[in-house]
């Protein structure tokens, strides 16, 4: 078994394994169908934090923390690019 975060990109997923990680392929968004394609392909097992429910509630999130720290370091990235950048 194998454990993420966020998507595992498709050129290192691995053959007959089973994986967890937030998929965000739910609502059938296209940029991840291509990802779909390959676990079905390459016979791998995938579970969805996102579909563990309990309830109809969810029991893996990361709320409102993961937005924040998803801001910051967007502002970081930028301003790291920007002071290599010569302007």
């Amino acid at each position: 078994m194998l454990f993420a975060v966020k998507e595992v990109p498709i050129e290192n997923l691995m053959p007959n394994k089973t994986y967890f990680f937030f998929s965000h392929t739910i609502k059938a968004q296209p940029y991840n169908m291509p990802l779909l394609d390959k676990l079905m392909d390459l016979n791998i097992r995938m579970i969805d934090f996102e579909k563990i429910t309990r309830n109809g509630e969810r029991l893996v999130a990361f709320g409102r923390y993961a937005g924040m720290a998803g801001a910051f370091d967007f502002i970081r990235g930028v301003g790291e690019y920007l002071l290599e950048k010569k302007f």
